[in-house]
């Protein structure tokens, strides 16, 4: 981590970006994969969390 800290280091703030964002999409996929019956009240917080979570992805400054 220290190493990529030295190289990119003009990146850091893509590198933070990019690392929240496999984080988050990580949990969600763990969540659905655990969930064995869908119903509308367990899907409102799964599409939340996305949903509040994409306006980071400009305060970052991620560009995909």
């Amino acid at each position: 981590m220290i190493i990529s800290l030295v190289l990119f280091e003009n990146e850091f703030l893509n590198i933070v970006a990019i690392s929240f964002t496999a984080l988050i999409l990580n949990e969600l996929i763990m969540v659905a994969l655990e969930i064995t019956i869908w119903y509308v009240p367990s899907l409102r917080p799964c599409r939340r969390a996305f949903f509040f979570w994409l306006p980071f992805l400009r305060i970052l400054n991620f560009r995909a």
